[in-house]
């Protein structure tokens, strides 16, 4: 049984269309009954936001970076990485990076011989998720298996997928070639928005109870909450990539170079060009310790928040769409026609490093020895303790439980590295 879709003329609404259930896709209205459209949601259109223009080709890298080039049997379209294991999703199959190259992952269990076409691939906390043309699969050690999730996403022409950050169960977002769905609690949501073409959705990024959505070259944000939009009025070119860089700072990867939010009315353009010309950004990642990274037709850049970016890799001259990864143990890698390069541009997160100067910032404070008031003594400087609470440290910072109201918050950079921390295996 397929879900019946419900749509409504208004701006932004939401509907619900299927739920999981073992074996079978269940409409949200009862079968044959009569489903209402939501109420509209209103739009605010807000004011032109001012644009600061820094132009100039960055200065290249001193040197470039270790790496090593894998040939991809197909068009690289989506790459994910968790701890030591990468993904490779092509025109034709999905793959993982072996010792020498890349080779074809097996499918494991019921389900269909091959994946086919990827159409995207999705980091979570304890797996990777890949959608395909024949089906949705997750990474189970170095094989895939078939979702539970696939039952209802198969259905789907997926174009692309993202986890919301900040939440305390699971919400995957998805642009389809028909809108913007959400996958939460085994239930599958529809968000529409008025006067668009699906092909306009290119990318998402939700963090608790804000969504921003990118629409060709036009900027939404969404309260979730009290479902409110507001539409920011400038043409931004075509975006490519979203994401929430150095500092909490929104970054936008466009056709029109690289631009970064400073405040809600003004923004930061780097066009990465001399003159008047402007080079495209094809996709963003963040890498926790050092910032966030960013890929043209002729490399990749270091993007830190508020400095000029600068070159951390040369690549030869493309015309083809770009993406990237960062894995856990410091690599970026790109995805580039029909070729993966691994460049060696981090270090891996370790505990004494990265992760205990953080917890001790951040929990020492009211956990420590003596505890403030009725906080629990823990000793978050200590590994094994530390190890122990990681997946609870993961969640109340994530959903903003802690640290308490009236302390300072965790920094988005710093949130990221207890998370990767976490996923990529609690090294000492």
């Amino acid at each position: 049984m397929k879900p019946r879709i419900t749509t409504s003329s208004s701006w932004f609404s939401r509907s619900v269309v299927g739920a999981i259930v073992p074996g079978a896709l269940l409409c949200a209205a009862a079968c044959g009954g009569e489903e209402t459209a939501p109420a509209p949601i209103p739009v605010d259109v807000l004011a032109p936001p001012e644009v600061q223009v820094v132009s100039g080709t960055p200065s290249p890298p001193d040197e470039d970076p270790d790496g090593t080039s894998y040939p991809a049997f197909g068009y690289v379209v989506a790459l994910g990485a968790l701890g030591s294991t990468t993904v490779v999703g092509t025109t034709v199959e999905a793959s993982s990076v072996g010792e020498t190259d890349l080779e074809t992952i097996e499918i494991w269990g019921a389900g269909p011989p091959t994946t086919g076409h990827v159409r995207a691939i999705l980091r979570r906390s304890s797996n990777v998720l890949v959608a395909t043309e024949t089906g949705v699969f997750h990474t189970l050690d170095d094989k895939l298996v078939l979702s539970p999730a696939s039952d209802i996403l198969s259905g789907l022409d997926i174009r692309s997928m993202h986890l919301a950050s900040g939440t305390s169960t699971e919400e995957i977002w998805v642009v389809a070639a028909d809108g913007l769905y959400q996958l939460e609690d085994e239930e599958l949501s529809r968000w529409n928005i008025d006067g668009t073409i699906p092909l306009d959705i290119t990318d998402v990024l939700v963090t608790r109870q804000e969504a921003t959505i990118a629409f060709g070259g036009s900027l939404y944000t969404v309260d979730l909450n009290s479902k409110r939009a507001s539409l920011v009025d400038y043409d931004f070119g075509n975006i490519n990539a979203l994401l929430t860089g150095p500092g909490g700072v929104l970054q936008l990867a466009t056709s029109q170079g690289l631009y970064e939010r400073v405040s809600d009315d003004e923004f930061v353009q780097y066009t990465l060009a001399d003159g008047s010309a402007v080079a495209e950004v094809h996709d963003v990642v963040l890498d926790p310790k050092q910032g966030s990274f960013a890929v043209t037709s002729s490399g990749v850049l270091l993007a830190s928040g508020g400095a000029i970016p600068i070159g951390a890799a040369t690549l030869p001259e493309s015309t083809a769409p770009r993406v990237l990864a960062f894995d856990d143990i410091g690599n970026l890698w790109v995805g580039d026609d029909q070729t993966v390069h691994a460049f060696k541009l981090g270090t891996p997160l370790s505990f004494e490093t990265d992760i205990k100067p953080i917890l001790d910032e951040y929990c020492m404070s009211c956990h420590g020895d003596p505890p403030k008031d009725n906080t629990p003594g823990v000793d978050f400087n200590d590994y094994g303790t530390s190890v122990e609470y990681a997946a609870a440290i993961v969640l109340r910072v994530g959903t903003g439980q802690m640290p308490p109201a009236g302390s300072p918050p965790v920094s988005p950079e710093n949130f990221e590295m207890i998370k990767r921390w976490h996923e990529g295996g609690t090294n000492p």
